[in-house]
């Protein structure tokens, strides 16, 4: 966004930081009251003087807890002259706020374990941190998640396919009736569903990846690829569970850890049903949101 959006301002303060990793950055929409609807956000901001005011609170936000940067998501106050969605920067060194981790049932490893709830009460940011003005922050917000939605998607496609490898190398191991596991019939059938579901999963999400590479309308495609793959990463671990029988439900094997994993990732950058919704408006013309 900033790469895209920002002025020269922008980018000499943000980006160099976040290129290197010294920096971690985080976006910050979801808020308590405000979930698939990213229209109706109601974290405010109102300019005073060389500051912007921003009040509300932020949920479910990864890399919150510690990132240094914060793009934060706000509705601005019409009654202090402007309106509409936009986006402000916020540098956390700069000025401070409060954070809390949420604790979740999986990823507790990395990656989106590191949700936190965000409090913003009247706290200042300078009036040039302002990245994408009143009104244009909707459409900026919508055109990022088809990125994010393909996101998901690879690691749910990642998750599935670390399942499918710990089955393949158990069921050659495991003896029951005098021989190895693989060879019964119905392990070969859960194996090779499990197979076809990947496969099937990692072209819709290198479609919808070559798409928005290209600059393409992707928002069929995205929502495809999120849905698909991570309702496929749920099945396919709880197959691989199946397989392992009770050692898959005990904490020495890895797969109810990854079953837990891929639960998580049907919700955030919209759930699996807003992703259907998404895809009849997209091939009917019609929106089921209002």
């Amino acid at each position: 966004m900033i790469a895209d959006h920002g002025n020269e301002c922008h980018c000499n303060k943000f980006l160099p930081g976040l290129l290197s990793g010294d920096k971690i950055g985080c976006s910050a929409n979801t808020e308590p009251n405000v979930g698939s609807s990213a229209s109706e956000i109601q974290t405010s901001a109102y300019l005073d003087g060389d500051s912007w005011v921003i009040n509300g609170t932020k949920t479910f936000i990864t890399n919150g807890e510690f990132a240094d940067y914060v793009s934060v998501a706000v509705q601005f106050d019409r009654s202090k002259g402007s309106k509409g969605i936009g986006m402000i920067l916020v540098d956390r060194n700069e000025t401070s706020f409060e954070s809390k981790r949420i604790h979740l049932l999986g990823l507790k490893g990395g990656d989106l374990a590191e949700l936190a709830e965000l409090h913003f009460d009247d706290l200042r940011v300078p009036k040039e941190n302002l990245i994408v003005p009143p009104g244009e922050g909707y459409k900026h917000k919508m055109v990022g998640f088809h990125t994010w939605r393909c996101f998901v998607a690879v690691h749910a496609n990642s998750i599935a396919e670390k399942a499918l490898e710990h089955s393949l190398k158990y069921v050659k191991e495991r003896q029951q009736f005098g021989k190895p596991i693989g060879s019964f019939q119905l392990i070969q059938k859960l194996l090779a569903d499990m197979k076809t579901d990947l496969d099937i999963s990692k072209l819709l999400a290198y479609r919808a990846l070559d798409m928005v590479t290209k600059g393409k309308n992707s928002r069929l495609e995205s929502s495809m690829a999120k849905q698909f793959a991570t309702e496929m990463a749920v099945r396919v671990t709880s197959n691989a569970i199946q397989i392992h029988g009770a050692y898959g439900l005990t904490t020495e094997f890895p797969l109810e850890r990854l079953y837990r994993n891929a639960k998580i990732l049907t919700i955030p950058e919209g759930t699996s049903q807003i992703q259907k919704l998404i895809m009849g408006r997209e091939l009917t013309g019609m929106s089921a949101f209002k």
